[in-house]
């Protein structure tokens, strides 16, 4: 397995993993590639993104940003998904 920082050509890949994990219980919304995809695009501008690989297929992602707290640098992940 390789981890890796997200590219731009990772995008519709990205989405339908993103897609199929939120659309199933216990979450059952209603995510399409498209808004999927929005999604994607607002969090590869505003925080980090690192993908899983085997075989040089994307099986997952993980999306989290760091900051400062009072004892040092912190990190919050803000979703995670990967194929079944």
């Amino acid at each position: 397995m390789i981890i890796r920082e997200m590219k731009k050509k990772d995008f519709n890949k990205i989405a339908e993993i993103y897609k199929e994990a939120y659309s199933e219980k216990p979450y059952n919304e209603k995510w399409t590639r498209k808004t999927a995809r929005i999604r994607i695009k607002e969090c590869f501008n505003n925080f980090k993104i690192l993908v899983s690989e085997i075989d040089r297929n994307v099986i997952g992602f993980i999306i989290f940003y760091t900051f400062n707290w009072d004892k040092g640098k912190m990190g919050m992940i803000e979703d995670f998904c990967a194929k079944k």
